[in-house]
């Protein structure tokens, strides 16, 4: 069996029928989850031999009972019958609400110029009130 180049492209990955999958389902970017760097300090470890394989979406949401997901999960059987590898799908979690917390949107109650809780925004910490049933929809 063919092994992977040490720096495989979406369409020249070393192994022909990777790079006939990632044509056939249109794969925009094939890239390494971590890359070997100066700071590494295992080199071999399995973290090293994972990719991100980057799909064409219609920017629609995608659950688990919809048609997409569908597609999705057979686009990952047939890299998992074909190459015999361990495909998972990666979420990525947007908040769709703020905290409520009556200060978060509210400026100058202290006479400052600046938002109430403006260290609240600088760190970006609203994803803190994101609800367990937005992070799995049915």
């Amino acid at each position: 069996m063919s092994s992977m180049k040490k720096s495989p492209l979406r369409d020249d990955t070393g192994i022909t029928s990777l790079n006939n999958l990632n044509k056939k389902h249109a794969v925009l970017k094939f890239d390494p989850v971590e890359k070997k760097g100066r700071f590494s300090t295992n080199k071999e470890s399995p973290l090293f031999s994972w990719y991100e394989v980057t799909l064409k979406t219609q920017g629609k949401k995608i659950n688990k009972n919809s048609e997409e997901f569908g597609r999705l999960s057979k686009i990952m059987d047939s890299y998992s019958e074909d190459l015999a590898l361990s495909c998972r799908a990666g979420f990525y979690c947007g908040c769709s609400t703020h905290p409520d917390d009556p200060y978060y949107s509210t400026n100058g109650s202290y006479n400052q110029s600046y938002p109430d809780l403006w260290g609240i925004h600088k760190i970006n910490s609203s994803y803190a009130w994101i609800k367990p049933q937005d992070l799995h929809p049915s």
